[in-house]
């Protein structure tokens, strides 16, 4: 994700400028990658090659705890046990 160094904006996905106060000043922060399930999908079939063997995977849209939402998988938690809301 991207913080503005001149108002302290984080945003993600990356841009130019701070979406806040338009500087050029932003730079690249790493995230702690914790965050809330917004919404999901279990996919229990695929065609996918690099998929198969992952099966069922689940992929989610996730709002960090740092305020900007992400598309990932959700990985080390049994598929059938998130929910929205979820850590």
């Amino acid at each position: 994700m991207q913080t503005c160094r001149a108002c302290g904006n984080v945003q993600y996905y990356p841009r130019g400028v701070c979406a806040a106060c338009w500087s050029a000043e932003v730079e690249w922060t790493p995230s702690r990658g914790r965050g809330r399930v917004y919404t999901f999908t279990v996919t229990h079939r695929t065609q996918a090659r690099g998929f198969r063997d992952e099966l069922p995977y689940v992929l989610a849209w996730i709002e960090l705890d740092e305020g900007v939402q992400v598309m990932s998988n959700i990985v080390g938690v049994d598929a059938a046990k998130v929910t929205i809301g979820c850590r």
